[in-house]
């Protein structure tokens, strides 16, 4: 049976998206792609939306402290929602975040 994990990664800037890439293909052999090119509107949004469909995607929890602990250049933009085929949807953001 498929139990598939939706990932969404938001950031403005894309310096540590290489570490993530790498990170997915090493553990899970899958990777994000751009998926902003297909917002709507009449501008293209001003960040990356990368995405995956990740299947038995057992290494949620080391994945989100890896993606939280990358050198984000813009902290404040990057935001990883982890959409889960069963339970809650979480959302995490990077620390020292603060709004």
């Amino acid at each position: 049976m498929s139990v598939v994990t939706g990932v969404m990664l938001i950031a403005r800037c894309e310096e540590a998206m290489s570490e993530v890439q790498a990170w997915l293909a090493e553990k899970c052999k899958d990777q994000l792609v751009d998926v902003a090119d297909h917002a709507g509107g009449g501008k293209h949004p001003q960040f990356q939306a990368w995405s995956a469909g990740i299947n038995h995607f057992g290494a949620e929890d080391e994945f989100v402290r890896f993606v939280l602990t990358r050198k984000w250049e813009c902290p404040e933009n990057v935001v990883l929602i982890l959409q889960p085929e069963e339970g809650p949807t979480r959302t995490f953001r990077p620390f020292p975040y603060l709004p």
